[in-house]
């Protein structure tokens, strides 16, 4: 069989040539064809180049437009596809970058898809970065893709164990003004007791500390304590707490072994986890030290905790 004949020199050119004008655009009586500049494509043949639609992006010459790939984006006409910023995310091919919803996050650019906030964590709005924080002594961390905190119900506290503990009602043992502000379940008002060494001789004795009940025993399992907001947080530290069981006290010091940090209303509170006694029938916090840096205790508001 003899061999198929080789094409001729002037018909290889003319088939480059027409491989060359699918990435360029030639005009009627041009002697040359010219490259599509970036973010654009043309077919064989054509007259002119096409932008390339959103979503999608070219480098010069090119006949065909590329999707933009998961976690960026573009608009028509497009060189590159830009990166998502934080808090957003996108598939492939996508013309906009979409907000993570409210419960999620995306923490880097270019996220391909966001991530649940995990517990004891939340997001409220959507195009979140990163989520915030719980305060774990009153919220609990157990669901994740929270959209708030799961704060236990009633004014109960978690006391970072994943279980809440509710509220006991309390009663100052004899009322007085300063005692009564501080479980009026108001943190913007406060109750202050000076310690019995620089009081005048004329104050009661139950006016040097706070002394409350309750109407039945209940075992104890923690306590907060709220200080005047931009005040005295000192004073929320130096104190104990004296509680009754059965003739017996027991004494917890409110220092080293709790948390201050910021609660609702960003007023400044703390919280004590191994302060534990059952069949406590009453509570005194007392001052710690009788010294004049330490003679008076304020407080905005106290809560204890049971089972």
């Amino acid at each position: 069989v003899p061999p198929a004949p080789r094409a001729r020199p002037e018909q290889r050119s003319a088939a480059s040539a027409s491989r060359a004008i699918s990435a360029a655009a030639c005009t009627a009586g041009a002697s040359a064809c010219h490259r599509c500049p970036a973010g654009s494509f043309s077919v064989a043949g054509a007259s002119a180049c096409h932008r390339c639609p959103a979503g999608k992006f070219s480098a010069r010459g090119a006949s065909i437009c590329t999707r933009c790939p998961a976690g960026s984006f573009s608009a028509m006409g497009a060189s590159a596809c830009t990166r998502c910023p934080a808090g957003s995310f996108s598939a492939m091919g996508a013309s906009a970058c979409t907000l993570c919803p409210a419960g999620q996050f995306a923490s880097s650019e270019g996220s391909k898809q966001c991530k649940a906030c995990p517990p004891g964590t939340f997001s409220d709005a959507a195009g979140a970065a990163e989520c915030q924080k719980c305060d774990r002594d009153f919220a609990l961390a157990i669901k994740s893709g929270m959209t708030k905190c799961d704060l236990c119900p009633n004014g109960g506290a978690a006391l970072r164990d994943n279980r809440c503990y509710r509220k006991l009602k309390v009663s100052c043992l004899v009322s007085w003004p300063d005692c009564e502000r501080t479980i009026d379940n108001d943190v913007y008002s406060y109750g202050q007791a000076l310690h019995k060494k620089f009081a005048k001789p004329s104050t009661p004795v139950h006016e040097t500390y706070f002394h409350y009940k309750f109407d039945a025993p209940v075992n104890l399992r923690g306590f907060a304590v709220w200080g005047k907001y931009g005040c005295c947080l000192k004073s929320i530290r130096n104190f104990k707490i004296v509680a009754s069981t059965e003739g017996q006290t027991h004494s917890c010091f409110f220092d080293g072994k709790y948390d201050v940090g910021k609660f609702e209303f960003s007023n400044y509170s703390g919280t004590h986890r191994n302060c534990k006694y059952d069949s406590v029938t009453d509570l005194k916090i007392e001052h710690r030290y009788n010294d004049a840096a330490n003679k008076i205790i304020t407080i905005a508001e106290v809560a204890f905790y049971a089972y």
